[in-house]
């Protein structure tokens, strides 16, 4: 506890990756028999076969699709459980959903349909081919849900869940910060990932979060990051995150990785990195506040039960009563109450000067 009552905005945070890494290996975890019976550990290089398989079950697209379901309904249920709050003090509330959702899918599609544009006028991609089968393949309708559940999943927790209870430090910087920071490193165990890929998800953890302060709920913040996914994948064709999924077009790289960003996806390009940095001041300065924002910077704290004032208590110790008044009162001031006893004074003797003969 801080010096306010409240649970300390690290621990919260700890407990929500706990949660959320929780579910996701009660999902893998029946899948390790499976694993070992695939690979021999004791032949050489049987360990990162060990590690390459559970990756490729990690990245299968029903298994991220049923953790990120079970991270929509644990995460606020923490929430709840842990500060006896409404769930619309996270960013979850109703009012607004599909305005809002609708302008963070533009916003998404625009800024990674930037960042694809730029790739192919400076001719780093290429287009090869449109496959229009890919609508028939149940491979893609599988990555299309799969990135709707990672959208509010990862919004639920990250801006949501991280950004509120960060407000327990009462640090503007720190609360846009610190969840952005967590939700870059939680991608540092994605296959083929390095610096500039961590600083451009960072980057897009600001864009979400800044979306996420200037309306007061999480939607806007849900339709970025479910179109940035979406379109880079399914429709461009590049990997997600280091991860390959079924898209629309074809297409191969002509240019240097830190162009195109090799392996990992467009995130790992420097191509990226300025539409991100554009993007980050385009939401801090050009989108506008709303009205009606339930939730804000310092908005429902303290974090912590109210307990109702109670005025001090002083003792004093007994004294003996004085031996006299310690005030005089008139007799007729109130005559239903005892009057203290009024003393006497001896008359004055006043009589005239004797005359002198």
């Amino acid at each position: 506890m801080n010096r306010y009552g409240e649970t300390r905005s690290g621990l919260s945070m700890l407990l929500a990756l706990v949660v959320m890494l929780g579910t996701q290996v009660l999902l893998i975890f029946p899948l390790v028999g499976r694993v070992l019976t695939r690979i021999n550990l004791t032949a050489p290089g049987g360990f990162d076969g060990y590690i390459d398989a559970m990756m490729e079950f990690a990245m299968n697209p029903w298994l991220l699709t049923g953790s990120n379901l079970l991270v929509i309904i644990s995460i606020p249920l923490l929430f709840y459980l842990l500060y006896k709050r409404p769930l619309r003090q996270m960013g979850l509330y109703r009012k607004g959903f599909f305005r809002q959702l609708l302008l963070g899918l533009l916003f998404g599609a625009a800024a990674i349909g930037a960042v694809f544009g730029v790739m192919m006028l400076i001719d780093n991609v290429r287009v090869v081919a449109v496959d229009y089968t890919v609508f028939k393949n149940p491979v893609f309708w599988a990555s299309l849900t799969m990135f709707i559940a990672v959208g509010f999943g990862e919004e639920v927790i990250f801006r949501g869940y991280m950004m509120t209870a960060a407000k327990t430090m009462r640090n503007k910087a720190l609360i846009l910060f610190v969840p952005a920071i967590v939700f870059a490193l939680m991608h540092i165990a994605n296959p083929g990932i390095n610096f500039l890929s961590l600083f451009n998800i960072f980057c897009a953890g600001l864009i979400m979060a800044l979306l996420f302060v200037k309306t007061g709920r999480i939607w806007a913040s849900v339709g970025f990051h479910i179109t940035w996914n979406f379109m880079q994948g399914c429709i461009f064709g590049m990997n997600v995150s280091g991860m390959p999924v079924a898209s629309l077009l074809k297409v191969e790289f002509a240019g240097l990785d830190y162009l195109s960003g090799g392996a990992f996806g467009a995130e790992g390009s420097l191509i990226a990195t300025g539409i991100v940095i554009l993007c980050v001041l385009f939401a801090a300065f050009v989108v506008r506040k709303s009205k009606d924002r339930p939730w804000t910077y310092f908005s429902d704290l303290p974090f912590a039960k109210i307990r109702p004032y109670q005025p001090p208590v002083y003792y004093y110790p007994p004294q003996a009563p004085p031996p006299y008044p310690l005030y005089y009162t008139h007799p007729e001031a109130n005559p239903t109450q005892p009057q203290a006893p009024q003393p006497s004074f001896p008359e004055p003797n006043i009589s005239p000067p004797e005359e002198k003969q």
